[in-house]
């Protein structure tokens, strides 16, 4: 269902099994190289965090960490919440934002919050099952293509409010209906998304 390079390895999710080459080639997988996942739904997306790979779930979040899958550690359950789909996810300066079932949420590593708390009536309204993420010059997006919206948001805008959810100055275009970035730089970028 989704790909991702990590620790210099290919790691392959599918539905709640996570697989992963050797190091450096896409040759010579081993059948015992894998973690299943019992709780969070199917994997949506990987990211790499910090210094690990972050498995983000239907309904769930999980980590690997180590300096190679002989001695690496599997943080299971580390949240309740996941993503809606496998393009509504990005990672900004190490912070994974993602579109859940009820709004918009910031993951670092260790710390989860909700980050649209302040606009839920908005979300509320939108089908959030085709949303897709980016990140471009700066800002980060999200786009609603059932709903023509897309909301963007510059991550330093970002503050607790005080009863600990997060916040963030999110500026609403209409109009557009985009259900996949893809973010290709080239020497000739006009740097028009």
């Amino acid at each position: 269902n989704t790909v991702a390079t990590s620790a210099s390895r290919i790691w392959l999710g599918m539905r709640n099994w996570l697989r992963w080459g050797q190091f450096g080639t896409l040759k010579k997988w081993h059948v015992e190289d894998f973690e299943f996942f019992r709780d969070g739904g199917e994997i949506q997306a990987m990211h790499r965090q910090s210094e690990g790979l972050t498995i983000l779930m239907n309904s769930g979040i999980h980590s690997i960490f180590g300096t190679s899958v002989n001695n690496h550690t599997v943080r299971r359950n580390q949240s309740n919440v996941g993503s809606v789909g496998p393009r509504a996810s990005v990672v900004d300066r190490n912070l994974l934002y993602f579109v859940a079932r009820d709004g918009i949420w910031m993951w670092d590593g260790s710390r989860i919050l909700k980050v649209s708390k302040h606009i839920q009536s908005d979300i509320d309204s939108w089908t959030l099952t085709t949303a897709a993420a980016t990140v471009y010059e700066g800002s980060v997006y999200f786009s609603f293509p059932a709903n023509s919206r897309i909301l963007e948001f510059d991550p330093d805008t970002f503050r607790t409010d005080p009863t600990g959810d997060g916040r963030m100055s999110l500026f609403r275009h209409t109009g557009h209906a985009i259900d996949q970035f893809i973010y290709e730089y080239a020497q000739d970028d006009n740097g028009i998304l």
